[in-house]
């Protein structure tokens, strides 16, 4: 788990890493980002991260002005496969959001 420091007036970016045997792959089906606040509140809830790289995606995302401050929570979950054939990798972190 990782953290950080960001502020409210500023965009945050969230990064996740995926590798498979210490290499960095994408997952075919894409890797979702769900981040809640302090309180537990759901902010974002599943939606999908840009990729940037092989294997590196982004979120994006813009506090409003009356966001709680203390420790935020995401969770980046990326699957390969379909179905019953799906695979998954979860990434979790968190930081703390001050005003």
């Amino acid at each position: 788990m990782t953290t950080e420091v960001f502020f409210r007036e500023g965009t945050i970016e969230i990064w996740a890493y995926f590798k498979r045997a210490g290499v960095l792959y994408s997952p075919n089906q894409g890797v979702k980002l769900t981040l809640t606040d302090p309180d537990g509140e759901k902010q974002v809830d599943n939606e999908a991260m840009d990729p940037s790289e092989e294997g590196k995606f982004v979120y994006y995302y813009t506090p409003p002005a009356d966001a709680k401050v203390k420790w935020w929570k995401y969770r980046c979950k990326g699957q390969d496969g379909t179905e019953e054939n799906a695979k998954y990798g979860v990434g979790k972190g968190s930081f703390e959001l001050k005003e």
